[in-house]
């Protein structure tokens, strides 16, 4: 099981580093989910792991919120590995599934509200 989606993104590493940048993106997910049933989530953009770049958010009654955070330099690191590979596709791709071997664990990400520059 995994949940998908795709935002266009410019992944020019000169523009990035020039630039103030920080990536936010939230999925709702209603309660009771099978994504944080097991306590834990694995992510990933463009292949790279960004788990311990997520918090979720499960103090709603009737949903969780999934915050993807990235600071710059998880950026730069993403745009450095796409443009190797030579991606030109123009987007940044989301991947979200229950835990594995690198996962953050729900009960602890409250605690890292605090939003990285």
């Amino acid at each position: 099981m995994k949940m998908q989606f795709d935002m266009p993104f410019d992944w020019n590493i000169s523009r990035i580093k020039k630039t103030g940048i920080f990536v936010h993106e939230e999925i709702f997910v209603p309660k009771p989910d099978v994504f944080t049933a097991n306590n834990s989530l694995s992510a990933t953009v463009n292949g790279i792991d960004i788990s311990k770049d997520i918090i979720v958010d499960p103090t709603q009654p009737d949903k969780d919120v999934i915050h993807f955070m990235l600071p710059k330099d998880k950026i730069i690191q993403i745009a450095d590995h796409v443009n190797k590979k030579g991606e030109s596709s123009g987007l940044m791709r989301f991947a979200l599934q229950p835990g594995n071997n690198n996962t953050v664990t729900l009960s602890s990400s409250m605690g890292n509200m605090s939003m990285p520059m």
